[in-house]
C-alpha cells in the first residue's frame, strides 16, 4: 500500500521542501466540484483539473510563500477536466505529483 505524507504544521514540511510544496493552485473551471483539489499518486491521471488561464499556465503558491506560474507541456484531450489516464504518462501529472506529497 502506498501511503503519501500529509503535514499538520509547517513544521512538518520536509519532502518536498516547502519551497516544492504546493498549497494553492488555479482550478479548471470545468473541473470544479467541490472544495479542494485532488491529485492522485498512483497513476498518471489528474483527478481535478489544474488551470489554463495564463497562455496554457497556471497559477501555484508554495509552502514557503512565493507562487510561480507553471506552463503546461501536455495538451491532449480532456486534460483540463481530470477525465483520463494518461498511457504514455503526462509529464505535467508528474510535475504535480512532485510537488504535491512523498512516499512515506
Amino acid at each position: 500500500m502506498i501511503t503519501n505524507f500529509t503535514y499538520g504544521k509547517t513544521t512538518a514540511i520536509l519532502r518536498p521542501s516547502p519551497s516544492g510544496l504546493w498549497v494553492l493552485i488555479d482550478e479548471n473551471a470545468q473541473s470544479l466540484n467541490d472544495a479542494g483539489f485532488a491529485v492522485t499518486m498512483a497513476e498518471s491521471k489528474f483527478l481535478d483539473g489544474p488551470g489554463s488561464y495564463h497562455g496554457f499556465a497556471c497559477g501555484l503558491a508554495f509552502a514557503d510563500g512565493h507562487s510561480e506560474i507553471h506552463k503546461w507541456k501536455d495538451a491532449r484531450p480532456n486534460w483540463a477536466t481530470g477525465a483520463a489516464t494518461y498511457d504514455p504518462p503526462d509529464p505535467d501529472v508528474a510535475w504535480l505529483q512532485e510537488r504535491t506529497s512523498a512516499r512515506r
